[in-house]
């Protein structure tokens, strides 16, 4: 759907596709850090200790997690939060949106 709207006439309909596109390769860009940067098992930042708490089987911690992570403006923690916006949790999915959107402005 956005790489059918880049070629809209209307320009504005064509930069928001663009736009959506950029965020999308952000997304896979950082993920793909994380992912490295977890395998070689360096110290942990904040920032890494809250998105380790994403995996708890606590559904509290994992909120408050969620919630820091937005409050902190964690970008490093777009693609874990966009991922939650799957999750079978009602409550997670809206902290992952809230976050998101802290995150973005």
């Amino acid at each position: 759907m956005l790489l059918e709207a880049l070629g809209d006439p209307d320009q504005d309909v064509a930069g928001v596709a663009r736009k959506g596109l950029e965020r999308l390769r952000e997304v896979r860009e950082q993920r793909e850090y994380w992912e490295a940067w977890e395998a070689t098992g360096s110290s942990l930042s904040p920032v890494v200790a809250l998105l380790q708490k994403l995996k708890s089987d606590n559904r509290a911690v994992r909120l408050a997690a969620i919630r820091s992570l937005g409050t902190m403006g964690a970008e490093e923690a777009l693609p874990f939060l966009v991922d939650l916006l799957e999750d079978d949790d009602a409550d997670v999915r809206a902290a992952a949106a809230a976050a998101l959107e802290k995150i973005n402005g």
